[in-house]
């Protein structure tokens, strides 16, 4: 089960209505932002939601965001406005930093699966920075990439609850700095 520690390079196996319905979903949920990350969650059974963060003016000046549709945006009319609901804060430069090599480092070690599985009930989840997009379905919570996920988890939460710039704290700094040492290190 060794690729399930690797998202999987994207456009491998997506086919033309599934690339609609990818683009329908990115067109509510981020319109004309260009992010510098995002982290894209598409269930089966609920409303799809994003995590991005985009630089504003200013050199180092970023904004991390959360958006979670009100309803399948995959399902609704094409003539239908999208409800979303949306939840931003400042982002510390260094905590951004921290979070670009995490993703950096989950994106190089994108892998094509030696076998392909199908996932009909769980979650799609997409990755990208400016340079490269990767995806996975339902990982084990104990994978490197259930571990990625675990971690954007809580930054959504932390977004949730406070409306102050967000600097990751030295505890989770550690843990994200981990991950990235554990998915740097995992090179068979």
């Amino acid at each position: 089960m060794l690729e399930r520690n690797h998202l999987e390079p994207c456009g491998s196996s997506s086919s033309h209505r599934s690339l609609g319905s990818f683009v329908k979903i990115m067109n509510a949920l981020m319109g004309d932002v260009y992010a510098e990350l995002y982290f894209l969650e598409i269930p089966s059974f609920d409303t799809e939601r994003i995590l991005f963060v985009e630089r504003k003016k200013g050199i180092e000046n970023y904004r991390i965001v959360y958006k979670i549709a009100e309803r399948a945006i995959r399902l609704s009319e094409s003539n239908e406005e999208e409800r979303i609901l949306e939840y931003q804060r400042k982002l510390s430069p260094d905590s951004y930093k921290i979070l670009q090599q995490l993703f950096e480092s989950a994106l190089y070690q994108t892998r094509y699966p030696e076998e392909r599985r199908i996932v009909l009930d769980g979650v799609q989840y997409y990755f990208s920075n400016v340079l490269k997009m990767g995806k996975i379905s339902s990982p084990e919570e104990n994978s490197l990439i259930g571990k990625l996920i675990d971690i954007c988890d809580r930054i959504k939460n932390m977004i949730q609850s406070d409306n102050r710039p967000l600097v990751f704290e030295d505890d989770f700094r550690g843990e994200i700095e981990a991950l990235i040492r554990e998915i740097n290190g995992d090179l068979e």
